[in-house]
């Protein structure tokens, strides 16, 4: 697992739960206001994160699946 995802700032423990919209809102916010497609940014970190295993959808939640460490 790298350790620079920006998903790994939102989610550190397994078994944590956000709802989809606080997971965007909280990568949008990592993100430096003048930074560009920083919307679309958080969206590709949310599905590389799903692809690569680290956190799945449960209805409208993510739910981490491994530690960050």
């Amino acid at each position: 697992m790298q350790k620079n995802m920006l998903i790994t700032k939102i989610f550190k423990n397994k078994g944590e739960k956000l709802t989809k919209e606080e997971t965007y809102d909280r990568l949008v916010n990592l993100m430096s206001p003048e930074s560009k497609y920083k919307e679309q940014k958080a969206l590709g970190a949310i599905g590389g994160a799903i692809s690569h295993g680290y956190i799945k959808e449960c209805g409208k939640y993510y739910i981490c699946t491994r530690d960050s460490q």
